[in-house]
């Protein structure tokens, strides 16, 4: 390959028509249950009214899976687009870069959340949403061809066991049931057969009843 993709329009994961492999369609899945989140988070951070408290609990499910997935990312994936193309270094360093300040952001609004600020947090929450948008963006039209074309479907296997290896547990018992739950309504039944089978029993089985006592349920 002998050079990135240029920079266009965003594939758009509202659709049904994604692409096949499992890790790729792992990855927008969690970009379309991301842009729900975001969504979410803005109308209860302008809808406070000097009650935090679901704001805190929608900030602390945001913050657990957005760093969960920067991680993988971080890890396992941008390191090895670079070892298989050299020309995508630059936008990996963005991307890690992006991750960076998207976590300084939900800071800052965990800040005005602290000091019961509601005209700073919802401020806050929607500069946190457009900066995710561009990041999400920046990842489906540069990282994401590279992604397609440079592994083989041995390789996509491969690839999608080792990010479950180096995510922990505590992550994928929050991950897998925030993903069901906050992916739009036409892609749920398909999150949930992407599942590896005993993520998929234990999700069945327990998981998502705590997930649910700790951060609610979309789904009611």
């Amino acid at each position: 390959m002998s050079s990135t993709p240029t920079r266009d329009v965003a594939l758009d994961t509202r659709t049904t028509d994604l692409p096949g492999p499992a890790p790729v369609l792992g990855f927008l899945l969690v970009h379309a249950a991301l842009r729900r989140e975001a969504q979410d988070l803005v109308a209860c951070a302008g809808d406070a009214d000097g009650d935090m408290r679901s704001v805190s609990r929608r900030l602390e499910l945001f913050d657990r899976v957005l760093r969960a997935h920067h991680h993988g990312e971080d890890r396992v994936l941008l390191p090895l687009l670079r070892s298989r193309e050299p020309l995508i270094r630059d936008i990996a360093d963005e991307v890690e870069e992006q991750h960076v300040l998207l976590d300084e952001s939900l800071d800052a609004i965990r800040v005005h959340v602290e000091l019961r600020n509601p005209d700073g947090l919802a401020a806050r929450a929607g500069h946190l949403a457009t900066m995710l948008e561009e990041h999400l963006v920046l990842e489906e039209t540069m990282i994401l061809p590279v992604w397609l074309m440079s592994m083989s479907p041995d390789e996509h296997a491969t690839f999608a066991r080792r990010l479950r290896h180096a995510t922990p547990w505590r992550d994928i018992s929050v991950m897998v049931p925030w993903l069901i739950d906050a992916v739009p309504e036409h892609y749920r039944e398909l999150a949930e057969a992407e599942l590896p089978g005993h993520v998929r029993f234990a999700y069945r089985h327990g998981m998502r009843r705590r997930f649910e006592r700790r951060f609610g349920n979309r789904q009611i």
